[in-house]
């Protein structure tokens, strides 16, 4: 299953933006986002790729950053469907985002 822009767009909702969180894309093509987590708190999980730690008032979740294309296109799909590539062709998983 690819990454799917509407799931991402309810896991962003969902999100709360007073804790610090990690947004995954797991290998059943699947966002989601932990909650209050530093980055090494999920370096050992199995996972596509992962976005830079969003910061605590940043903006990035919850229901206004879901309503934001931008976001969700610019700095969350395009990335998901490039590492989404590689990953299909390789299989390699944890693929670093060049753009953190």
């Amino acid at each position: 299953m690819q990454p799917d822009k509407e799931q991402l767009r309810q896991v962003i909702a969902n999100g709360n933006d007073n804790v610090d969180n990690i947004l995954l894309l797991n290998r059943d093509g699947n966002f989601i986002l932990f909650q209050g987590a530093g980055g090494g708190a999920v370096e050992h999980l199995d996972y596509v790729t992962r976005w830079e730690t969003f910061d605590a008032g940043s903006d990035y979740v919850g229901i206004e950053a879901s309503k934001d294309e931008k976001l969700l296109d610019d700095l969350v799909m395009k990335w998901a469907n490039e590492a989404w590539k590689r990953y299909e062709k390789t299989g390699n998983t944890q693929i670093m985002n060049p753009y953190l």
